[in-house]
């Protein structure tokens, strides 16, 4: 891997997840009932920081266990993942108009 490499990958990296959080807040607004705004936010700002704390430890045993490289292709196989199950568990949109 190349210096070069790494900054690429982080910027699509952080790319995906700048397009992400936002999604994530506005499926949230859509399928939330009303009154309970307040607790499905606070679940989601506390896995956000529970992951934002997990990330390095899990990243640093992948890197010690498979190499540096093995990061990025873990990353991107877990970008896949919740892709999919977005696709598989999310509802449809209604596209009677």
């Amino acid at each position: 891997w190349q210096p070069w490499q790494l900054l690429v990958l982080q910027g699509l990296t952080g790319a995906a997840t700048g397009g992400t959080i936002p999604a994530i807040g506005a499926l949230l607004a859509q399928y939330t009932q009303p009154g309970e705004e307040g607790r499905v936010y606070g679940l989601n700002n506390s896995l956000r920081a529970a992951s934002r704390a997990a990330a390095p430890l899990v990243g640093a045993g992948i890197a010690f266990g498979f190499g540096f490289g093995a990061t990025f292709v873990a990353t991107g196989l877990l970008f896949l993942g919740v892709a999919g199950l977005g696709y598989l568990y999310l509802p449809k949109p209604d596209r009677s108009d």
